[in-house]
């Protein structure tokens, strides 16, 4: 299975970010439960990056909507001490291929169990460095397998 989050979704704005802040916005992976009784698992994380930063991102996963917590695109992201057990895990994408103008990050066999309370996961992408995206240029896609 594999959901695309397109860049108006991801939502970053113009302004340089600091490392621990969040990028766009909480982000809601729909029907991210694969059907069946299996185990879902995060395979793969690619980045599609049009203003070619490059930076590290970590992507923090909820098994259920982290509601206690505050997400604020461009402010350091804290998580809300009653939202911590939702977290599934995290995985950090540093690897990118540069090309022309944009470039393209990946991580893959990733194989992090993720199966949501309900049907859908929630994700945050924290900075690691200090990028400075054009609005709405970075999109990411998930993979997922059972």
């Amino acid at each position: 299975m594999i959901i695309k989050i397109a860049g108006t979704t991801v939502g970053v704005n113009t302004d340089a970010y600091t490392a621990g802040d969040l990028v766009g916005t909480k982000l809601t992976l729909s029907d991210a439960f694969l059907y069946g009784e299996k185990e879902p698992y995060l395979l793969s994380i690619t980045v599609q990056d049009l203003t070619k930063q490059n930076a590290a991102l970590d992507f923090i996963f909820f098994d259920s909507d982290p509601t206690g917590t505050t997400f604020t695109n461009n402010a350091a992201l804290d998580i809300a001490d009653a939202d911590l057990p939702k977290i599934l895990g995290y995985v950090s994408l540093t690897d990118y291929t540069s090309l022309s103008d944009n470039s393209v990050g990946s991580v893959a066999s990733i194989g992090m169990a993720v199966k949501p309370q309900g049907e859908d996961l929630y994700c945050a992408i924290v900075a690691r460095g200090t990028p400075t995206y054009a609005a709405n240029e970075l999109s990411v896609t998930f993979g997922f397998v059972d």
